[in-house]
């Protein structure tokens, strides 16, 4: 019987977000059930994720933001993922994220011999009018429209009325067996002496972490004996250091850039704190949930609310004029009062079971079978 070819659309697979991790995973997931797995990249020779299948690249520099360039770029791209699904006899194509699935839908017109997925990991209603009428005409083209909340499931029904059968919840997941060998690995870096605070995620506007110094510094102003990690790299990492440095926290304050394994520094923390402005699936928070620390988040779009469930999670407003005094307030409930962090990760455990491999990857499975 003829494997059934998946190719996945995506930037890269090098060590990054949870997309990278989304994209890396599903490889090799689908690779063990038997499929034949080809990863179509934007120009990704070394890649940092362990994943399995093929790798295709478009040899063509991913651009971040400036939406008229992409937009001018879109077609050269479209038609070289049409010459390679055509090459290599794909039967689905996978579009992971906004650019990825603007392409894969205008190859789909290009050549319109197999099936397309689009996958949505950013909330589109939070981007200007004209955006969200360019992304709802890509999205259209595909055979199934996979969401990964029920909030944005909800609201691609009821606010901008895409048809009921090309839509799909799929959870991200995270595999908890493997996170239990990489949390078991020596940390270097720093000192977890003190009650530590951890954020990883991009250095960007979107992360926040701007509203989390100030924050974190007034909670230093009550109590010194504690310390934040701040995990990742980013286009504002320059500017972040700059601040700490202007703050009486500075000593206290970590950036340890990119990191292979993350579990490790998690595992050893105390507290997990998501400062956002917005995102899409918040896979860093079952991360934190997997290694068993209490979270504080942001309580911004896509709303993590569905994920916390109100109980398992300390949740505060992301509006800037609030976000630094609640992020304090927080930051001290949880630092002061250790049957509260108990409590917060007891709560974790039974939710976990929701963003299970087996319950997501069988949810994914059957779109597949649906489509062929």
């Amino acid at each position: 019987m003829k494997k059934v070819k998946v190719a996945s659309l995506f930037a890269s697979l090098k060590i990054g977000g949870g997309v990278e991790k989304v994209q890396a995973n599903l490889s090799l997931w689908l690779d063990a059930l038997g499929y034949e797995f080809i990863h179509i990249l934007s120009d990704d020779l070394e890649p940092r994720n362990e994943y399995a299948g093929k790798i295709v690249s478009l040899k063509s520099k991913f651009i971040k933001g400036f939406w008229v360039k992409k937009i001018i770029k879109l077609f050269s791209d479209a038609r070289k993922v049409k010459n390679i699904v055509n090459k290599e006899n794909i039967d689905i194509l996978i579009g992971q994220g906004d650019y990825f699935y603007m392409v894969s839908g205008l190859a789909k017109l290009f050549g319109y011999k197999w099936k397309t997925v689009a996958v949505v990991h950013t909330t589109i209603w939070i981007r200007p009018q004209f955006i969200i009428r360019i992304l709802r005409f890509f999205l259209l083209l595909h055979d199934k429209i996979v969401l990964i909340s029920e909030e944005e499931l909800a609201t691609f029904r009821k606010k901008y009325w895409f048809p009921e059968e090309k839509l799909a919840l799929i959870y991200n997941t995270i595999d908890t067996k493997n996170i239990d060998f990489l949390v078991k690995e020596e940390v270097s870096e720093v000192d977890f002496s003190p009650f530590t605070f951890i954020n990883i995620g991009r250095l960007s506007y979107q992360k926040g972490q701007d509203r989390l110094l100030e924050a974190f510094d007034q909670v230093y102003a009550k109590n010194s004996n504690i310390q934040l990690i701040i995990l990742w790299d980013g286009e504002l990492r320059g500017n972040l250091e700059n601040k700490a440095k202007t703050l009486d926290s500075k000593k206290a304050i970590h950036f340890l850039g990119n990191q292979r394994n993350v579990y490790k520094f998690l595992a050893r923390s105390d507290c997990f704190v998501l400062s956002s402005r917005f995102e899409g699936f918040w896979l860093v928070l079952l991360e934190a949930m997997a290694v068993g620390i209490p979270v504080v988040s942001t309580n911004c779009p896509s709303w993590p609310t569905e994920i916390l469930k109100g109980q398992s999670g300390e949740l505060v407003p992301y509006q800037d004029w609030k976000v630094v005094e609640s992020l304090k307030v927080s930051l001290l409930k949880v630092l002061e009062n250790a049957e509260y962090r108990n409590l917060l990760v007891i709560n974790w455990k039974e939710r976990l079971k929701d963003f299970s491999f087996e319950k997501n990857l069988a949810r994914r499975e059957s779109i597949f079978k649906e489509l062929v």
